[in-house]
């Protein structure tokens, strides 16, 4: 997802919207896209996925609620360059518009330029787009937002990140062996908690040459990397796996955090048609 050449991105000091001053472009329409997608090499058709540990998972429910989309902004910065193809230090492999810290976390482009701007400056929204929902993975989610606060109406900015709020990761199931059926089953029962949320990077200036009415898209594809490198037969003590905290010193927990990390969504911002 995301550009698929490296690009130099400049964080320079924007120019904030403050009450009374016109739009330099409208938002006229936000769409949101969301869909369980596990990829060719993981696909086993009607809802099931293979796990880079073998396990063959049937999946019944699968989804994410979510709070608003955030469009933001780097606000406190100057001068501050970052290329993802020489990433600064403390960050390896920089692809699909986050790099991988050295502390296994995948981070943003934006979150990584905010950081080297340093303590005084910060990612803003220029306007949030209202979902406050539940969003059902398996059955697909295509939806337009229409409450968008504190404007439709875009100021002169540069806008670097989109931002999703998630809360709750919902995923029931049965994991099988997938060379070995007969050694029995498992079931999952994840309702897990959840504070970080899912970033697509953007690269937008409002400014007088903008098109006057725009369109936002995101597109989140839940590939089929959620349960990797997860030992369900031996997480699932008693027959079944269940998690309803986000306590990282439990096992699976923090191997799951991480894959619900890289599912990073895809946004984009084009001239209204």
């Amino acid at each position: 997802m995301g550009r698929a050449t490296p690009l130099l991105f400049a964080a320079l000091g924007a120019c904030t919207f403050t009450p009374g001053n016109a739009g330099f472009a409208t938002l006229e329409s936000a769409q949101l896209s969301a869909a369980h997608a596990p990829g060719e090499a993981r696909d086993l058709g009607d809802d099931g996925l293979l796990t880079s540990e073998g396990y063959a998972v049937k999946l019944s429910a699968l989804t994410l609620t979510v709070g608003s989309i955030h469009l933001d902004e780097l606000q406190g910065a100057s001068d501050v360059s970052f290329d993802p193809a020489n990433p600064p230090e403390g960050y390896g492999l920089c692809h699909g518009d986050h790099c991988h810290a050295d502390t296994g976390e995948l981070v943003s482009y934006a979150e990584i330029i905010a950081e080297l701007a340093g303590e005084d400056a910060a990612l803003v929204p220029v306007v949030s787009l209202a979902v406050n929902d539940t969003l059902d993975l398996l059955a697909g989610e295509d939806r337009a937002l229409t409450e968008m606060s504190p404007s439709a109406d875009l100021p002169m900015v540069d806008i670097l990140q989109a931002r999703l709020e998630v809360t709750t990761l919902r995923l029931q199931g049965v994991a099988t062996p997938w060379d070995e059926p007969e050694a029995g089953s498992w079931e999952l029962d994840l309702n897990l908690p959840v504070s970080a949320p899912l970033t697509a990077a953007l690269d937008l200036s409002v400014d007088r040459d903008v098109a006057p009415a725009l369109a936002f898209h995101l597109d989140l594809l839940a590939d089929g990397t959620l349960l990797d490198e997860l030992d369900l037969g031996a997480l699932a003590a008693g027959g079944v796996w269940t998690v309803t905290e986000a306590d990282p010193t439990l096992p699976g927990i923090d191997t799951l955090l991480d894959n619900l990390s890289r599912q990073t969504p895809s946004a984009f911002i084009e001239p209204q048609p």
